[in-house]
């Protein structure tokens, strides 16, 4: 008799456990490799982080060498910005290195990285802030005798992605506490360089300072 009692006991534990846990399973919260929408994600951030970051040395890789064809291949994972923001980014940067080019202004290489802040998911749209850090060096064999020998930029950023046909797409990039920086808002600010391509600045791509 306490036997079947025991048996009795285990069958009603089992079901009342049983349903929680297929619902666990179900959780659209869950971290699961067949839930691309995965909240608190190491993994996820990663993704995004790879995203943003190839995206800005797409931009920089374009003002160094002045090719997007080969500034794509070289960085992949770019394409996953939505293709009106990355043309429009190209374009840009293009006409910026054509336009320090005409100074006299060129680069040989660059460094760039991004240090993440704070990344938050809330259904199909992540938000990744983080610093970015780069690193352009000058390309003395064309510039004034003088000129520094590279540029650093320290520029915050807040990018947001949304989940298209279960993949995820950069979207906008707000540029955070960045005056003056070389890469403003919805417009390239270009800094003003001397008349005179035979006047080294002090850095071409320094904000201005005031007198």
């Amino acid at each position: 008799m306490k036997q079947l009692i025991s048996i009795g006991t285990a069958l009603s534990v089992l079901l009342l456990v049983t349903p929680s846990s297929f619902t666990a399973q179900n959780n659209p919260n869950t971290p699961s490799q067949n839930n691309p929408n995965r909240p608190n994600s190491g993994d996820l951030e990663k993704e995004l982080t790879s995203i943003a970051e190839s995206t800005l040395r797409l931009e920089n890789d374009i003002l160094v060498n002045g090719d997007p064809d080969s500034a794509i291949r070289r960085n992949p994972n770019a394409v996953r910005t939505r293709a009106a923001n990355i043309q429009r980014r190209i374009e840009r940067k293009q006409g910026l290195h054509s336009f320090l080019r005409g100074r006299k202004v060129g680069f040989r290489d660059f460094q760039t990285r991004l240090e993440v802040t704070n990344f938050s998911v809330e259904k199909d749209v992540a938000v990744l802030d983080a610093v970015e850090y780069t690193s352009l060096f000058y390309d003395l064999s064309i510039m004034a005798e003088g000129s520094p020998e590279q540029s650093e930029e320290i520029v915050k950023h807040r990018f947001t992605f949304n989940l298209q046909n279960n993949q995820w797409e950069l979207v906008s990039d707000e540029i955070i506490d960045a005056p003056g920086s070389t890469r403003g808002s919805s417009e390239e600010v270009i800094v003003p360089l001397p008349a005179s391509p035979d006047v080294a600045p002090s850095d071409p791509l320094a904000p201005p300072t005031s007198d």
